[in-house]
């Protein structure tokens, strides 16, 4: 069923970086800083079954990924034929969701199961991360 209201999502990506050597070069690395913002995430939302349909596209709100990435690689050993290099990286990272439009589900289903229960495995919450996995609490 068609969305009238339905616009692309937008994402700001904003991005700052340095690359360094030392050693005389024998040892590089970047350090970069970053946070991405969407607006206007879209997402299949359930619609009311009355349409004829079950669910429909829709934009649905804004999230937030903001990190820093560190990267450090060097030359271990060179000779006029060959060299030997190592290098590491590690990423900090943190998802957020900014904001969810009037009358969103929190719950969602990731369709990995197909017939699994729940039928809704992740939870959308503002101020949250994405992704949050739902489940049940068992005792014993």
């Amino acid at each position: 069923m068609a969305n009238r209201d339905l616009k692309w999502e937008t994402t700001i990506t904003r991005n700052i970086g340095l690359d360094f050597t030392l050693l005389g070069g024998r040892m590089w690395g970047t350090i970069d800083v970053y946070k991405n913002t969407t607006k206007d995430l879209l997402m299949l939302t359930d619609i009311p079954s009355i349409t004829g349909f079950k669910t429909s596209y829709a934009n649905i709100g804004q999230t937030s990924n903001k990190g820093v990435e560190l990267s450090l690689s060097g030359m271990i050993f060179k000779n006029k034929d060959w060299s030997i290099t190592a290098g590491a990286n590690i990423n900090f990272n943190k998802g957020n969701i900014d904001k969810l439009a009037e009358g969103v589900q929190s719950a969602y289903g990731s369709s990995f199961l197909q017939s699994g229960v729940p039928n809704s495995d992740y939870i959308l919450r503002e101020g949250k991360p994405v992704g949050i996995v739902m489940g049940y609490k068992n005792r014993g």
